[in-house]
């Protein structure tokens, strides 16, 4: 089984062995008696994670002996609840990876080395990486020593939340968006790779667009400076003729007194600058509750507002290239009755019900403590009161992160004047990806005729969160069809041997001819579409492709291969619409080690080919 000092990882994030997204190599160090406990290991991954270790990928397997097909399958399943355990994390880690070499350690001890690659990504620390396997690790053993009895179970999920989901959350960069959205692309068969900080290219060449979280490399950087301060958010969506808050700006108690008698009650608290939902306080009708709300907000920031309150719930709309994806009321916490029991047992069963969940995706529990209390008076509730079939029994008075909330979907039936709305909004901070929050007693009504006002407008807005408590699978798709066109790929030509460069070449020439911006790379040869020399900064033909793929003015490309250095480096790519074979002569790059030109020639034919998505051609000549 893997220790820690016993994964060892190399370097390159690089697509290999036919995997669908960039990896890296990891040596685990497997014991093949540990098998016995499969069973119950599986039945832990069913019953918890709702996978199965199915669709193990070995290269070579036919050529295994019995102990080491063994160490395949306990390595298989620790890949597939390490893929689980970085999603968690935020890294988008879709492909379990695969297996690609076993053999007995020097040491004697029974292990065996089993050398796997598995998606990773440049710019990340593998540290995540390497802590997901350990957790993996430490998990098997533990079913294997303990069994699946609950209490077993139960202490395993919370270790995993203590020991890795705390522990490494913050060494992915991204949010609670990015993973929703690459899955996305991931399913549409869209490549992409992490260039820093949380932000992801998806696509190649024209076909590029960069991602963060939800928020898309069109959104202007004024806008969402703006946006992240209501009161300059609301100032501008006045000047526009929008529905704004009415509020006003106080630096001290007195101002905040003196604001509240001229807005009149109720009123709204909010600081500034907070986002979802911090420190905001509703429901203010005297100065007692207001110097509070007050003093809490300061705390946060030192610019607070003192908001009109308007009739209504919150309702989300988003707005995704001009185009409504949904509308959603943001609804406090609250249970749901079902004409038969009380508040109280309907909360009991909402807590109990998250309890059956992982650790890390349960809601905020539903609380019974005196603010809920005093929500559930304001809407004639108490915990005795047994709410009809569908009633809502509010628990707090607005949803906020710090407790969480509820949604409906209203996506098909917000009015067209609110749908109107909401997609100016945005195009006036200049978002092609903006969550618009409206709040109105209705959202199939018109704005203007209840009331209704533009409370917020919010760059990168929650995408496909398990937080957002409704399905968006249909918006999420939507919002990759939007912003990458098709499946973000540009046609790719190989040409491999020694001669393959004027055979790329005419190759290029071709797709020019049809008025195809192609370029074309090799290790010393590199053109522009027009046949002039592109100087590359790059050290090898890898760097050279990976460049071209980042160059949005690049509609093709063609690669001519005349070494064996991606046999070192892996490829750039993870598909080749046609690979032609000129000769088999290719020249030996030092990095890959001493071997026959013919075996050298092979591995890398067979990698190649484990990237075709056309047919191989010789050469036609």
């Amino acid at each position: 089984m893997p220790h820690q000092q016993r994964i060892r990882t190399e370097q390159t994030c690089t697509y290999l062995a036919g995997i669908r997204q960039p990896g890296k190599i990891l040596t685990l160090a497997i014991n093949p008696l540990m098998t016995p406990h499969l069973v119950n290991f599986d039945k832990f991954l069913l019953d918890n994670f709702e996978v199965e270790p199915s669709g193990k990928q070995v290269i070579d397997a036919e050529k295994l002996n019995e102990q080491q097909h063994a160490c395949t399958e306990v390595a298989w399943r620790l890949m597939i609840l390490s893929r689980e355990l970085l999603q968690a994390v935020r890294a988008p880690v879709f492909d379990p990876g695969k297996i690609l070499a076993i053999k007995a350690t020097q040491n004697q001890d029974g292990h065996y080395a089993v050398r796997i690659i598995v998606p990773w990504f440049d710019h990340i620390s593998t540290i995540p990486l390497q802590r997901a396997y350990q957790a993996a690790n430490r998990v098997f053993m533990a079913v294997a020593k303990n069994g699946t009895e609950p209490r077993n179970v139960a202490l395993i999920l919370q270790q995993l939340l203590d020991n890795f989901i705390k522990q490494t959350y913050k060494m992915v960069p991204g949010g609670e968006s990015t993973v929703p959205v690459l899955a996305n692309a991931h399913h549409k068969g869209i490549p992409f790779h992490h260039i820093g900080k949380g932000t992801y290219q998806l696509g190649w060449g024209k076909q590029a667009r960069l991602v963060d979280r939800s928020a898309v490399d069109s959104d202007s950087v004024i806008g969402s400076r703006l946006s992240t301060n209501k009161g300059f958010t609301a100032t501008l969506l006045e000047q526009a003729g929008l529905p704004a808050p009415q509020h006003i700006f106080v630096n001290n108690e007195q101002e905040a007194i003196n604001a509240a008698q001229r807005i009149g009650w109720p009123v709204v608290i909010k600081p500034v600058d907070r986002e979802r939902g911090e420190g905001i306080v509703v429901d203010i009708h005297d100065n007692n509750r207001l110097l509070h709300a007050y003093r809490e907000a300061h705390k946060l920031s030192p610019g607070v507002l003192v908001e009109k309150q308007v009739a209504g719930v919150c309702h989300r709309i988003y707005v995704s290239n001009g185009e409504v994806l949904y509308a959603n009321s943001r609804l406090a916490k609250s249970v749901t009755g079902d004409g038969i029991h009380t508040v109280a047992e309907l909360i009991e069963t909402a807590n109990n019900t998250e309890l059956k969940k992982l650790p890390w995706r349960r809601l905020k529990p539903c609380p019974s403590d005196q603010e809920a209390l005093l929500s559930l008076k304001q809407a004639g509730f108490d915990m005795s009161s047994i709410p009809a079939e569908g009633e809502r029994a509010p628990l707090r008075r607005i949803e906020a992160t710090a407790w969480g909330g509820a949604s409906d979907d209203h996506s098909d039936n917000i009015h067209p004047h609110n749908r109107e709305i909401a997609i100016q909004a945005a195009e006036l901070f200049g978002l092609d990806s903006a969550g618009i929050d409206l709040i109105t007693p209705d959202v199939s009504v018109p704005w203007h005729n209840n009331g209704a006002i533009i409370n917020e407008v919010n760059f990168a807005p929650l995408l496909g969160s398990h937080r957002t408590g409704f399905k968006l699978e249909g918006a999420l798709a939507q919002f990759i069809e939007n912003h990458v066109p098709g499946n973000g790929r540009i046609p790719v030509e190989v040409f491999v041997g020694k001669k393959s460069v004027p055979a790329a070449i005419d190759c290029q020439k071709s797709y020019v001819g049809k008025g195809i911006d192609c370029f074309m790379t090799s290790h010393i040869v590199n053109r522009y579409p027009t046949g002039d020399e592109i100087h590359i900064a790059a050290p090898n033909l890898f760097g050279k492709c990976r460049s071209l793929l980042m160059n949005r003015v690049v509609e093709a490309l063609v690669i001519a291969i005349d070494s064996d250095e991606f046999l070192a480096t892996g490829l750039p790519i993870d598909s080749i619409n046609q690979l032609t074979i000129i000769d088999e002569e290719i020249a030996h790059a030092p990095e890959t080690g001493e071997m026959e030109n013919s075996d050298r020639f092979r591995q890398l034919l067979r990698l190649l080919q484990s990237y075709i998505v056309e047919p191989v051609q010789d050469n036609p000549e």
